[in-house]
């Protein structure tokens, strides 16, 4: 268990590194506008900008599970699905709190900076749009690091 927790912390650090840089991409190239509109809400017709951002994103959060999976698996001789599970989930949980707590809350609600250019709406100046989008994550967190873990042990 001990192992495992570094691990995830380990990778859920790198990745919480990498998920800003890739925000920060997706904001430079306006993608953000191509997936969300003013008020937070996702589009109704993504352009293909914004699926080939969503894209991305998707596929950061599988390299970095599978990667950290990857790397739990050294530690731990012939982990079972449960256990590189729980890994997979304890990594995205990091980068998920640290999306909620450092980006969502402290950056873009509390300090919403000028040179952001963010909308004044709800969804740019309060904590609850941001806390709902987390409780929603975390069932698509908890399905995504059991598809990986199970491809995983498949190959």
């Amino acid at each position: 268990m001990e192992d495992m927790l570094f691990n995830a912390l380990n990778y859920g650090a790198i990745g919480s590194v990498l998920f800003f840089l890739i925000l920060v991409i997706i904001s430079r190239t306006k993608i953000f506008e191509a997936v969300r509109d003013e008020e937070g809400q996702f589009r109704k017709g993504i352009a293909p900008k914004g699926i080939f951002g969503l894209s991305l994103m998707l596929g950061f959060f599988v390299g970095i599970i599978w990667w950290s999976n990857a790397s739990f698996a050294q530690i731990v001789e012939n982990p079972d699905f449960y256990l590189l599970w729980w890994n997979a989930f304890l990594t995205f949980m990091v980068i998920h709190i640290f999306d909620l707590v450092v980006i969502d809350l402290m950056l873009i609600v509390w300090w919403h900076p000028k040179f952001l250019n963010l909308p004044d709406t709800d969804y740019y100046t309060k904590v609850r749009p941001h806390v709902q989008g987390f409780i929603k994550g975390i069932p698509l967190g908890a399905v995504l690091s059991m598809v990986i873990s199970l491809l995983y042990l498949a190959f």
